[in-house]
Parts: C-alpha cells; sequence; structure tokens
C-alpha cells in the first residue's frame, strides 16, 4: 500500500496549524473530573446537561488557558 497520500495530508494539515500537539497527564484527570462532575449532576437533572455540560467545557478551556501557552513547533 502507498501511505504517500497520508503523509502529504499530514503536511497540509501541520502547515495550516504551526502548534504541536504534547500530552499532559494533569490536564486529562482535571477535565475527566470536571465531566464526571457534570455528567453526575445531569443524572439528577437531565434537563440541565446543555448548562452542566457547558459549565465543564468553559472550567475546562479556563483551566488551559491559565496553564498553557501557545508556542509554534519551532519553539522550545
Amino acid at each position: 500500500m502507498d501511505d504517500s497520500a497520508g503523509k502529504a495530508g499530514e503536511s497540509a494539515t501541520e502547515a495550516r496549524n504551526p502548534y504541536r500537539f504534547e500530552w499532559d497527564e494533569d490536564l486529562e484527570l482535571f477535565a475527566r473530573g470536571v465531566i464526571d462532575e457534570a455528567m453526575a449532576k445531569t443524572a439528577t437533572s437531565p434537563r440541565q446537561f446543555a448548562y452542566y455540560s457547558t459549565m465543564a467545557a468553559k472550567r475546562i478551556v479556563q483551566h488551559v488557558l491559565q496553564k498553557f501557552q501557545r508556542r509554534s513547533k519551532g519553539e522550545r
């Protein structure tokens, strides 16, 4: 099989998005906790799903904005 088509697609994506992905276990644990909390609240009040999921997303975004900064791939 020829993987050149997949590699070309990856380089096109990299050209549009110069930031590199880094795995952060603390962020994952925080996000899972916030999501679990929102799901628990939703279980008791299903009509409030949109509200609790939006609040969870906002908390996760705030955490990311406070903890991380943007760097392009060339920066270390």
